[in-house]
Formats: structure tokens, sequence, C-alpha cells
């Protein structure tokens, strides 16, 4: 395990956030779209457009506004197990995506009667606005979350205990109820890079478990059998806060 200090974990947040290029491809794409189906153009090229546009945006969204092995956290203490552990449709991710197709498909209905390029323009010009406020819009920030930068203490106090390790990398990751959750498989993954082994990363993020700071949450899938998702409890976030404000 590397030794790190809280101003590296405010470097791993940032890392992990969505590239800027991408949330700007996406608004394009979509505004393209809306300007051609929108337009006077007649013949197949309206309906190409659209496709192609439709495949890059699922492309371009798999890839890098939905990171493999996150998902969205909905975590309640309160909840069954099998309710925690479904993964159900979620309004924060697929209802984003619903809406910009819905912004995309609208000036079609219309375009048969206002067919004319200052129409299309302004329904181009809608549909980049929306877009891009949909995407930009932080749908799973934590509760009660401050980004590591402003939590990182000036003299960027080492955090060398496992526990408290993993607790921060977590929480710069945003794994955090009202957050995100993580793949066991894929956090192991990650934290390769920075020495950590597989039977080091069960050992830490058992103890987190036991101490009541985070939680694995067991799914059961028909295609690829169990998976186990992670998150910090309530308790979890506010001790990786105090760890990286420089308060053990």
């Amino acid at each position: 395990m590397r030794q790190m200090s809280s101003q590296d974990f405010a470097h791993i947040y940032r890392n992990s956030q969505v590239p800027w290029i991408a949330q700007v491809a996406v608004a394009l794409l979509v505004a393209l779209a809306t300007l051609i189906v929108a337009s006077p153009v007649d013949g197949g090229l309206p309906t190409l457009v659209l496709l192609v546009a439709f495949v890059a945006v699922v492309a371009i969204w798999w890839v890098f506004l939905r990171a493999r092995g996150f998902r969205g956290n909905d975590y309640d203490p309160m909840q069954t197990d099998a309710e925690a552990a479904r993964t159900p449709f979620s309004w924060k991710e697929e209802g984003r995506f619903l809406l910009m197709l819905i912004v995309v498909m609208a000036p079609m209905q219309f375009s048969q009667v206002m067919a004319s390029w200052p129409f299309a323009w302004g329904a181009a010009g809608l549909a980049l606005a929306v877009s891009l406020w949909v995407i930009r819009y932080d749908a799973w920030r934590p509760h009660h979350y401050l980004p590591p930068r402003e939590l990182a203490a000036s003299a960027g106090r080492p955090i060398t205990g496992a526990g408290e390790w993993l607790a921060c990398y977590l929480y710069a990751l945003r794994v955090a109820p009202g957050g995100r959750q993580i793949r066991s498989d894929v956090l192991a993954e990650r934290l390769e890079s920075y020495g950590w082994s597989g039977s080091e990363v069960s050992e830490a993020l058992s103890g987190l478990v036991a101490s009541g700071k985070a939680v694995r949450l067991r799914e059961l899938r028909s295609s690829d059998g169990a998976v186990t998702w992670v998150t910090l409890t309530k308790e979890g976030r506010e001790a990786a806060k105090a760890g990286l404000g420089g308060r053990p």
C-alpha cells in the first residue's frame, strides 16, 4: 500500500470526474441531430444522422459518463438485502438520456409544419442548452459531501492506516450514500496501481464493514452470478472527511 496524503486523494477526486470534452461531444451530437431532423431537408439524411448520433451518444455515455463498475447509490440501511442489492431503473441515469431523446424527437413532430432553417437552428440551440445542463447536472452527489480539495489539510497529513486509507479512497470516488457504489472486483483492480494486493483489499474492507463504516451489497444476477457492491456508510463518510481534513 502506497503512503499518500490528503492532497493525493484530492487529486484522485479530480481524475475521477467526467472529462469535459466528453460532455461537450454528447451535447454537440444531440444539437446536430436536432438541427437535421428539424430542418427542411428531405430524404433519408435526417434518419441517417439521427441513427449515427444516437449510436455515438450511447457509446460516449457508456464509456465516459457511466464509468465501468459504478452504479448509483440509493443505499438505505432500512431496506431489506433483496431491495438494496437490486439494480433498478434510475431516472438519474437512464432518465437523463430519455430526456435528451425527447429533446431531439420533439422538433421532428413540428418540422412538417414549421420546416425552416430558423426553426431548426432555434431547436438545435435549445437542445444544446438542455443537453449541457442534463449532462453537467451532478446527479450522484453524495449527501453532505465536500470535495476532498476543500477538506485536504494544508500540511498534507500522511494517511497510512489501511482502513482509513481505503475509506478516504472510496470517499474521493464519491462512493458514499447518495453518491455511487463500486463493484468489489473493480475496486481491487483500481487499488493494484497503489500497491494493494487482493487480500489486503479484502482485509481492509472487512475491517470497515465490521466497524460500520462500509457495507457490502450482494447482487444476484442470472447472467454472471453474484456481484458484490461496496459503499461507505454515513459513519464511514464522516470518518473519511475527518481524515482528509487532518483530524485522525
